[in-house]
């Protein structure tokens, strides 16, 4: 004859599905922050000075100040945000990152993600406008980061992150999921 309690069974599973919602859980969101690093990462810094010793344009720009308050170095970097469950629009206007490794801005990505539930929306996102949209600031300056006007990324941001993702995050996603 065989016998079983229910009750400890419906438990067992219950531990299993609480156990695959973490994993999962930290599977997505350590596979977003990374992505969100890489892109930070890929975004160049600025260069306030050109290697031939001129102002570098998008600097001297006076929209570009008007609506960034800065020309400082630093704005596309600090423009990364990472969202859970809506798209970032509007808001503040970023500061400029505090150094080209931008640890605030990692920093809050990571943060953005501790309420994240398993099912939910991410949102990576860049809210300055030169970095993919040319001509912002007039034919000056044509093109976007995005299209190669930093000497920094001069393949754009978007290109070399997709890549690293399919290189190496993709191979990682069952580390993330274990948590290793």
């Amino acid at each position: 004859m065989l016998s079983s309690n229910i009750d400890a069974v419906v438990l067992d599973f219950n531990k299993i599905k609480e156990r695959i919602t973490q994993r999962l859980t930290q599977m997505a969101t350590t596979f977003a922050y990374q992505v969100t690093v890489a892109a930070i990462d890929k975004t160049p810094y600025g260069t306030l000075v050109n290697p031939d010793g001129t102002i570098n344009m998008l600097y001297e720009n006076p929209a570009r100040i008007s609506f960034f308050g800065s020309d400082t170095p630093g704005i596309a970097k600090a423009g990364w945000q990472l969202k859970v469950g809506t798209i970032a629009y509007g808001g503040r206007k970023p500061m400029p990152a505090r150094s080209a490794q931008a640890t605030e801005i990692k920093q809050d990505a990571g943060n953005e993600l501790r309420p994240y539930k398993l099912g939910e929306f991410i949102y990576i996102s860049n809210k300055v406008p030169y970095v993919v949209k040319d001509n912002v600031f007039a034919s000056r300056i044509p093109s976007s980061l995005e299209g190669g006007y930093s000497l920094q990324a001069p393949d754009g941001i978007m290109k070399p992150t997709t890549q690293m993702i399919k290189t190496v995050f993709a191979l990682n996603l069952a580390k993330y999921y274990k948590g290793i």
